[in-house]
């Protein structure tokens, strides 16, 4: 090259007649002795690489872990989060970054634009860690109407600029009680997680009280189609104790059991429905549309009775949701 490179300077690959431009990047904070290329060869992503490797495939390791571990899972609107991090430096030379804090709210959307909070990290030789924490009752995020998922990120940014590979804390935000009975599990694609009474594998809805006291099941019908058939299949009479869990099966069998509804789901996608009827009008008390469902993978509610949905790769019938597969 006829200069040096240097931070904030373009390099691009060209083709002549006409000019196309086939690659390029800018050049951001650099490390001392340490190149930037793509990992795998050919790939898409550009990073910080381990070493310079001229005319040899690039290679790569995460140069710092960031282990980031929430006090609690679950907590309600304007409670104190506290997230205990351990950062440790998997590199040959010293390292000095400090850790920019983010909150991904629910529905995988940033909930500012820039970083919350930023966490001091002492600087790192090779091989050693450091401890830290990070405090923060974040009241403009957690009101009561947003209730769900916050995942907490905290990045690594080194004394250039060098954004790394971040650790993620998830918590749960709960708001009030919805205090009726409502659909907390369901899976449309049953092959053997759990068998009804004749051992057969059958779609099924799991209902929860998530009420403070008993609620009666009179009077509440299931259906796929709430609008145009909002009392597709009735529910027995049953007394459901709070945080109670009651099964059902969505077989198209009615004839084998009081809890054997009168339609099946589309693992393709469509909608379940919990309605109740009243004396003067129709309820929607749950109303769940959803797209392509994996063979025993089920979709519910986490914690049990929340406004978050998540997908469970080891269902949970009848029991309390567990272990969700985070995504975003």
């Amino acid at each position: 090259l006829p200069e040096e490179i240097e931070v904030g300077d373009w390099i691009g690959l060209t083709v002549a007649a006409p000019i196309l431009v086939v690659d390029s990047l800018t050049v951001g904070g650099m490390l001392v002795e340490r190149s930037i290329g793509r990992f795998p060869d050919g790939s898409g992503r550009t990073r910080v690489l381990s070493e310079a490797t001229p005319g040899q495939p690039n290679r790569w390791e995460e140069p710092l872990t960031v282990v980031a571990t929430p006090e609690e899972e679950i907590y309600y609107a304007g409670e104190e989060v506290r997230v205990d991090l351990w950062v440790t430096n998997r590199w040959r030379d010293t390292i000095a970054v400090d850790l920019e804090v983010e909150v991904v709210c629910p529905g995988g959307v940033w909930c500012l634009e820039a970083p919350i909070d930023t966490v001091s990290i002492p600087v790192l030789a090779a091989g050693d860690s450091a401890f830290a924490s990070f405090e923060d009752s974040i009241p403009e995020l957690m009101a009561p109407e947003n209730e769900g998922r916050y995942d907490i990120v905290f990045t690594p940014v080194e004394s250039k600029g060098q954004p790394l590979e971040p650790g993620v804390a998830t918590i749960y935000v709960l708001g009030e009680s919805f205090g009726t009975a409502m659909i907390n599990e369901f899976c449309a694609s049953n092959q053997s997680v759990v068998a009804d009474e004749d051992g057969e594998f059958e779609d099924w809805v799991e209902i929860v009280n998530a009420a403070d006291s008993t609620i009666s099941t009179a009077n509440l019908y299931l259906s796929d189609d709430a609008e145009d058939e909002p009392f597709k299949w009735a529910l027995p009479s049953l007394d459901l104790e709070p945080s109670e869990h009651l099964l059902i099966w969505l077989d198209n069998e009615p004839t084998e059991g009081p809890l054997h509804a009168s339609f099946k789901l589309d693992r393709e996608g469509e909608e379940i429905g919990l309605i109740q009827e009243t004396a003067d009008s129709v309820l929607v008390l749950d109303r769940i549309p959803f797209g392509y469902q994996e063979k025993d993978w089920s979709y519910g509610r986490y914690p049990d009775s929340a406004r978050n949905w998540e997908l469970f790769g080891w269902p949970t019938p009848a029991a309390t949701n567990l272990d969700p597969v985070l995504r975003y």
